[in-house]
């Protein structure tokens, strides 16, 4: 039940049958020359609003900031603090667990959230809520590897994997005219993926994304979400 199109009746006859909320967070940052800005907002939405649908939680609408200050430089992107990330998650949180959420889910788009929402979810787990997360482009990373034609690179910001989501929940905001080959995905940085060196998208290159989008197809991206979409849902049947 996605919380901004019901009635408050609505909401309390569904917390009469479940105490999860699925939480995403999205971001508004460069994804090349092809995607739009809100792509992980769009992402994480359409896949909290399908995992709710499918296991009949609740869904809050997307955070739509990020803190995303390694991709500010290009036009348009903004970012917010890891606090004011962490103050919204618990603050909005501890509304709903006032009147019966126990479980939240947080489909998170942008990576270096991660530490707000963990603190987050330190904070609610005092007030007898429970708290998990997905790190989310790692995670469809994982269920897309056989779909990709190249595993590797197509994962990358902006690649193979985002365009192909997109095509299939977004298509009229996939500028498919404008798919170039952006920043070598075999960097310093990907060759050693256990070193953090904190790199700014503009440093990594002109375009703000990595790796080649034009293997994208809408039907890649239906066939990776019902993958995600199933293996959330296993893990909330377990987790319940």
């Amino acid at each position: 039940m996605f919380l901004p199109d019901a009635t408050w009746e609505d909401v309390k006859a569904q917390l009469g049958q479940t105490d999860l909320l699925v939480y995403p967070l999205g971001a508004l940052e460069t994804y090349g020359v092809a995607l739009p800005l809100g792509t992980e907002s769009y992402v994480v939405e359409h896949i909290a609003r399908a995992v709710g649908e499918h296991v009949g939680a609740l869904v809050m609408p997307t955070l739509p900031l990020a803190w995303s200050m390694g991709n500010l430089g290009f036009p348009g992107a903004a970012a917010i603090s890891p606090a004011a990330i962490r103050h919204c998650l618990v603050d909005s949180c501890t509304c709903l667990a006032d009147v019966g959420v126990r479980r939240v889910f947080y489909v998170n788009g942008h990576g270096p959230n991660m530490f707000a929402i963990e603190e987050a979810i330190r904070a609610l787990a005092k007030r007898g809520v429970k708290g998990a997360q997905i790190d989310f482009w790692r995670f469809a990373a994982r269920q897309a590897r056989d779909v990709l034609r190249d595993p590797e690179g197509g994962a990358g910001h902006g690649s193979e994997l985002a365009a192909s989501l997109l095509l299939a929940i977004r298509p009229e905001l996939v500028r498919t005219e404008r798919f170039q080959v952006g920043t070598a995905y075999d960097t310093l940085q990907s060759r050693f993926p256990d070193v953090q060196m904190h790199l700014l998208t503009s440093e990594r290159g002109a375009l703000g994304h990595f790796g080649d989008p034009s293997p994208a197809s809408a039907a890649k991206g239906q066939e990776i979400i019902r993958r995600i979409v199933g293996r959330i849902a296993e893990f909330l049947a377990a987790w319940g």
